[in-house]
């Protein structure tokens, strides 16, 4: 432990004091001057026994409690002054509601008054006369206007480790307890907590005005030389005025390295206001600075001592302050759960369950916030904006959640067929099952005992969570996302139509900024408080075919760096995140500072092909209230952004390092088209080489010439193998370079291929080292073995992936699993594979592209589906009412389904892996996906998905999915395969197109075999159900032969000379020539047109296809040819 100065014996304790309103009271926002006043004021009355109350006169006066503690008497061998000494005691009141002299809160009976004593030197003997008065104090009132009286409720001693209760407000007793700690004792407490959490630069922050002296004048400015200097001499006179020694010291020391600290920031601003004293018998100016100020370049011992003094109360001894205090994390970190919590505290009170409240409570990590005390007016002003974000529910009992998705609508002027009927989300934990998918029925039963289940699992769960508190408040979030998503939430007025969970991550995003706000002068505050930061992540659909980078690594970096949490991040899916801070000038030069360290590695890493998008957007409270405006504003920005990518200039005198220049090289890769050196073309032999040996497709000499692939595409490939075995997932933040062993690396040469074990069992680790970010993919063995240990720090944040084969999530491991201080979550992944079992035992590897298309039932083609939300931007930006078209309302919407594609789809896929595996996600998420397969797979794939779709969004007619499915050849390039799919979706199934009448088809649809059908009848013609209908009629009569394949390329025929295909519009048949040569193909083509029932099948077909389903001629012969042949003339269809 560093030891910079020898802390004499002077006793010093501390205590929490707690005062609760018998009546509505008005209290000043700087209310240290008030407190001590009314306190000074009780505690003459209470010990004075002198009719002239002139302490000058009195008899008893150097024994007396008062002057002792207010007076300040100087003994014969004292040469200072009195005024320069310290009062033997400090009152540290919260600070409330604004922070401007003339501010004030009104505390309803409901609210509590928390203000911290410390006492030093013999001031601690007269603890019963100090609570007394304290009392006392209390039931004669204080405030602004009137004085408003107060119960002394609760009186805490502030230990080490657990605090003490001292004081029974029923008994009106105090507990006898030591309570006496030497100054060197608490700081070097403090000393040891905050030693690996320092650094050379510090930051104070003064809230309430503050004063200091040099020569007798108030000083403006606050050198860190004056602030060292000042706070050693008024240690020093502490100790000689009630300490057992003076303090024998030398200081040439500190202050030598106190000389070399330089003033980096410097905010503060002088405030004058005035007080009445009654001991003095009039008004006092009591001005002061406010501000913040910021030092760098200090030693790290002198930035411990301060902060080691500061903690306990000695830095506002030193300030002849009024309330000066230093930015606290720990007062923010208590903010932040308070807001994550209230709304849980609502519900319950409201249920008449406030037990819950009680041991949710008792959670929280004590240890560290037994100091601090939550701004109550920072909690009360997310809250209440949050509040008109969603509308109420005026219910008594405690509904179900209407599902977000029934609320959405393209036309809010047009009543739909459904519009009445009302879905709710079922009341339990959150799962990856078609258990949680909203059901119709009434809400005005009574779902106690749903709630009462709900509530038992979330508290048996709760205490598992971390006990450090910056984990504790990462790891929440997850836990209340599982159990509170399905619960409205509830303000002072009642319940609300949004889910508890969105409700209360950003009421706690917004009370985050509002207290980064908070400590701005009046000259930088503005109206727009907010930046909201979104991130695009240009060229992922183009890219979504190798693994993705799907930017998470970017928002964490980008939270650490401006001092957030993770709920600000309001969203992340799909390549697109949006976060939320304060709209601070440093928020601003950070994003700046950010966003070049991002841009330099995106150019690095991908050369063009994958860029990311960074738009800024000052907002208000009205953006926050209406989301069409906000991505109106956000959408300009964003466009001149895309203009500017990859705008940091090149450094000429470094060409070579620079990421900027680009070395041309005569081999490419194959999937990335980025340019290979010699090197890595070697390389990429011998890990095709060594990764066909483990799938144990060739053998061990065989010397083929694979074609080339760059660092990137090999690393892709390995993580896909790994992901094959991942359970969790681990994110280091660390600036240290990763050294541990035991670990699969990414390969950079020919020898790393050779000997880094790359086809082991091992973790691998993927670096982000420009963010000072790691993953770590680890399988479902990982920490049972003492050497895993070996690669935890309590710096991890450990995301288990939520495993769709089993009926809950679950993600806290046991406590002898894991150390209690690292954070713990779940996240959805879309990972659902194909794989095969190897030759030794218990191994799996992932099916080759090839082997799937050898899956296909009939011709053996890969199918590739790409599906997503039609016109969702639209329906995000205006598709909710237009008093819920809110930022809270839109996150809610966002993340449910952002979970349908990252979680929900690996259930479909997985049954439709079975009992042969034959599909491939290779990328899900957002609003879209994109899956490969054996094409019957894919197809009837993307019909569950469709029908999925439908029930999870309550069968919301304005909330459909289109489909494209392209077929190629198992070998075919399956990142061409991925664009081509991508067109078909695009220019097919997403096309308008009107009929003959004018009817219009919007989306919704499948684009398959060059035609787009409709999930459902929108035109007088038919849809995908009377086309798969009609498919099997014919591929049921093919195979038992009573249909010949002939009547298919009949079909073929008749559709390419009698039915014309127009661009956005419904074909042109040529009724009275095609009908005639469809019927006598229909009778020619059915063996035994006598038999019952073939008779029956004929007049099935002639009457489904004549009446609806012409458009679709070649799609049902083609299907059908394709479902009951291997390979055929239908090559013509495909890509090669």
């Amino acid at each position: 432990m560093m030891k910079l100065l020898y802390l004499p014996s002077l006793n010093v304790s501390r205590y929490q004091i707690q005062l609760k309103p018998k009546e509505v009271a008005r209290l000043p926002v700087f209310l240290g001057s008030t407190l001590r006043g009314a306190f000074g004021h009780a505690l003459k009355s209470t010990v004075c026994i002198v009719n002239h109350r002139d302490c000058d006169r009195c008899i008893v006066a150097e024994r007396c409690v008062y002057p002792y503690l207010f007076e300040i008497l100087t003994s014969q061998n004292n040469a200072q002054s009195n005024h320069q000494l310290s009062h033997p005691f400090v009152l540290a009141p919260p600070l409330l509601a604004g922070s401007r002299p003339g501010d004030y809160q009104q505390f309803s009976l409901e609210d509590k008054l928390d203000f911290e004593l410390v006492l030093i030197g013999q001031a601690i003997d007269y603890l019963p006369y100090i609570i007394y008065s304290i009392s006392k104090m209390a039931e004669q009132g204080f405030g602004l206007t009137y004085r408003a009286c107060f119960q002394l409720c609760d009186v805490t001693y502030l230990s080490d480790s657990n605090p003490i209760k001292m004081y029974d407000s029923k008994t009106e007793k105090l507990v006898s307890i030591s309570t006496v700690r030497t100054l060197a004792d608490l700081v070097q407490a403090r000393l040891e907590e905050l030693s690996g959490c320092v650094s050379n630069e510090i930051a104070l922050q003064f809230i309430t005005p503050t004063r200091i002296r040099v020569d007798g004048d108030l000083q403006s400015r606050l050198d860190f030389p004056l602030l060292v200097k000042n706070l050693l001499r008024r240690v020093s006179l502490l100790c000689e005025s009630y300490g057992q020694e003076k303090w024998q010291q030398d200081f040439s020391i500190p202050l030598k390295l106190a000389e070399e600290v330089e003033t980096k920031v410097n905010q503060l601003q002088w405030w004058d206001f005035e007080r009445y004293s009654n001991r003095q018998r009039t008004k006092m100016r009591l001005g002061g600075f406010i501000g913040k100020v910021e030092y760098q370049g200090l030693a790290i011992k002198v930035v411990v001592l301060v902060l080691g003094l500061a903690s306990i109360r000695l830095l506002a001894s030193l300030l002849e302050s009024i309330g000066g205090k230093m930015l606290n994390p720990e007062e923010q970190n208590l903010l932040v759960y308070k807001a994550l919590t209230n709304g849980l505290k609502r519900f319950w009170e409201r249920n008449n369950q406030v037990n819950y409240w009680k041991e949710l409570g008792r959670c929280f990590p004590k240890q560290e916030n037994s100091n601090v005390k939550v701004n109550e007016a920072i909690l009360k002003q997310a809250e209440q904006l949050v509040s008109q974000f969603a509308p109420s529910a005026n219910v008594r009992l405690a509904p179900r959640l209407e599902a977000i998705t029934t609320r959405v609508k393209e036309n809010h002027n047009k009543e739909t067929p459904t519009e009445k009927l009302k879905y709710y989300y079922p009341i339990r934990p959150l799962e990856l099952s078609g258990n949680i998918f909203p059901t119709l029925g009434g809400n005005n039963q009574d779902w106690s005992r749903d709630y009462n289940l709900l509530w038992k699992g979330f508290l048996g769960e709760l205490k598992d969570l971390p006990n450090k508190s910056s984990a504790y408040l990462e790891s929440l979030p997850h836990l209340l996302h599982k159990y509170t998503w399905c619960v409205p939430g509830i303000t002072e007025s009642g319940y609300i139509q949004v889910s508890l969970y969105d409700q209360s991550r950003i009421t706690a995003a917004l009370a985050a900024c509002f207290y980064e706000l908070s400590k701005q002068t009046k000259e930088e505050s503005k109206k727009e408080k907010f930046l909201l930061i979104e991130g695009d992540i240009s060229g992922i659909q183009k890219f979504i075919y190798n693994p993705t980078f799907n930017g998470q690594e970017v928002t964490d970096f980008l939270i650490e760096e401006l001092k957030l949490y993770n709920v600000n991040v309001l969203w992340a899916t799909g390549g697109h995140f949006l976060i939320i801070a304060p709209n601070t000038k440093c928020v601003k030069k950070c994003v700046e500072k950010s966003q070049e360290t991002i841009q330099e590695w995106f150019w690095k890493e991908f050369q063009g092909v994958l860029g990311l998008i960074v738009t800024a957007l000052e907002s208000d409270e009205d953006y926050l209230k209406d989301y069409s405006l906000l991505r109106s504003e956000l959408g300009k920005c964003s466009a001149e952004h895309k203009l500017q990518q990859f705008s940091i200039p090149l450094n000429l005198d470094k060409t070579e390092e620079d990421p900027w220049v680009l070395p041309m090289q005569h081999e490419f890769c194959r999937d990335t088209g980025q340019d290979l050196t010699k090197k890595e073309k070697e390389m990429s032999q011998e890990y095709q080489k060594q990764a066909n040996k483990d799938d144990q497709e060739v053998d061990e000499g065989n010397e083929t010439d694979y074609p080339p692939r760059s660092p990137q595409s090999i690393f892709f490939d390995l993580i896909g193998r790994v992901l094959v075995r991942t359970d969790t997932l681990w994110l280091y933040r660390t600036k240290e370079e990763w050294k541990k062993e035991g670990v699969i690396r990414k390969p950079h040469t020919k020898e790393d291929v050779i000997n880094g074990g790359l086809f082991s069992n091992k973790p691998l680790l993927i670096e982000f080292r420009d963010f000072n970010r790691y993953w770590l993919l680890t399988g479902k063995e990982f920490l049972k073995s003492s050497n895993d240990f070996e690669l935890i720090d309590d710096s991890s944040l450990l995301l288990h992936i939520a495993d769709h084969n089993k009926s809950t999530i679950k993600f806290l491991l046991p406590k002898d699993r894991l150390s209690k201080s690292v954070a713990q979550g779940f996240d959805f992944l879309a990972h659902e594979v194909a794989l095969k079992d190897g030759k030794k035992p218990g191994t799996k590897h992932l099916v080759d592209f090839s082997e799937l298309a050898e899956c296909a039932e009939g011709a053996k083609f890969l199918g590739v589906l790409r599906m997503d939300v039609d016109d969702l931007g639209f329906l995000f930006a205006y598709g909710l009412p237009n008093r819920e078209k809110t930022i809270v309302q839109v996150a809610n919407l966002s993340r449910m389904l952002d979970m349908f594609f990252t979680g929900y789809l690996n259930v479909l896929v997985s049954k439709n892996n079975s009992p042969k595996p034959s599909l491939y996600t290779s990328y899900a998420g957002g609003d879209d996906l994109f899956i490969a397969g054996a094409w019957d797979k894919v197809v009837e794939l993307a019909e569950d998905i469709n029908d999925a779709f439908k029930s999870y969004c309550g069968q919301n007619p304005d909330l459909h999915i289109s489909a494209g499915i392209a077929l190629c050849k198992g070998k075919y390039p399956i990142g061409r395969a991925a664009e081509d799919a991508g067109e078909v979706l695009n220019t097919i199934a997403k096309a308008d197109r009107k009929d003959a009448l004018g009817a219009i088809a919007r989306k919704n649809s499948l684009a398959f075999l060059g035609q787009q059908i409709p999930w459902v009848a929108q035109t007088p013609w038919g849809d995908w159900p009377e086309v798969k209908r009609l498919t099997k009629l014919l591929v049921d009569g093919i195979r038992s032969e009573d249909v010949s394949r002939g009547f298919i390329y009949s079909l073929l025929s008749l559709e390419r000379r009698y039915i014309e295909k127009l661009p956005c519009q419904e074909p042109k048949i040529q009724v009275h020539l095609l009908v005639p040569k469809f019927l006598y193909s229909l009778v020619r083509n059915v063996k035994d047109s006598n038999k019952d029932s073939n008779k029956k099948m004929i007049i099935e077909l002639k009457d489904l296809i004549l009446s609806k389903n012409l458009p679709y001629l070649s799609v049902i012969a083609g299907y059908a040819a394709m479902k009951t042949r291997s390979q055929d003339k239908l090559n013509s269809l495909t890509k090669d």
